[in-house]
């Protein structure tokens, strides 16, 4: 219709209305150009939300972990201490050997489950967050959790030394009683789990770790490891908490 118009405009050599069609064509092409990119602006706005809030619930639950984590490692620190000062002093022990036991186990633990990076690997292919700062936030969080796997998460010599000493019905007490993981990924060490440890005959395999200086010096790097960490765990946790308060800030000025 607006061509046939225009043909006859020409035609008639009417100037002026040509003019006329000429910017309602202009000014159509050109709003129907900035409503396409003003859809495909909403659209790809919408779905960088849902990636934002998939990755600030990653984060979240990275420092639910660290929290966990940070609760793991007092125990394993307590128990290496008290450990290595019986390693140390070379008194032998007499009674409730079980309770060394329990603490020279604990202290050989890792966490066993790394940071959530599923989201941010995907989200940081796809170039989320867009906004620079708060993907650099992004990026320094999960930099600074990821270094943490060579602190504290790399299985240490003393591990397996010390195991090596301990009675294998001795073992399978300590792993059915003294730990368990329950909700994934939270690891427990037990305090009271020392019933049916009581009935073995500990004293031995104790004796045995005093004359062991390989297994007391290892043993002080693997406390010392975690000692690090420990100063460090509730600067991963500010970190990640800022982070998760930066998405939230964003997603509420995206909306």
């Amino acid at each position: 219709m607006l061509l046939r118009r225009i043909t006859r405009h020409v035609k008639d050599q009417n100037c002026f209305a040509v003019g006329i069609d000429f910017v309602i064509v202009v000014v159509g092409v050109f709003l129907g150009i900035q409503i396409g990119n003003w859809n495909e602006a909403r659209v790809s706005n919408i779905r960088e939300a849902e990636y934002l809030e998939q990755l600030r619930n990653e984060i979240a639950s990275n420092a639910d972990m660290a929290r966990m984590q940070s609760t793991f490692v007092d125990r394993l620190i307590e128990g290496g201490r008290n450990g290595l000062e019986f390693l140390e002093t070379g008194e032998q022990c007499q009674v409730e050997c079980e309770d060394l036991i329990i603490d020279l186990f604990h202290a050989s633990q890792i966490w066993g489950t790394d940071f959530f990076s599923e989201k941010y690997q995907e989200t940081n292919r796809r170039g989320i967050p867009s906004h620079e700062p708060l993907r650099l936030t992004v990026q320094g969080i999960y930099s600074n959790m990821s270094g943490w796997v060579s602190v504290n998460s790399t299985t240490p010599a003393y591990r397996e030394r010390v195991r090596g000493y301990i009675p294998v019905d001795a073992l399978a007490a300590l792993w059915r009683d003294c730990y368990d993981i329950t909700d994934a990924p939270n690891e427990l060490m037990k305090f009271d789990c020392k019933s049916e440890l009581a009935e073995m005959e500990l004293a031995p395999a104790l004796s045995q770790m005093q004359g062991d200086s390989e297994l007391i010096r290892s043993l002080r790097y693997w406390i010392g490891q975690n000692e690090h960490a420990q100063q460090n765990y509730p600067t991963v946790i500010e970190r990640a908490d800022a982070a998760v308060e930066a998405i939230n800030q964003h997603l509420a000025q995206m909306r």
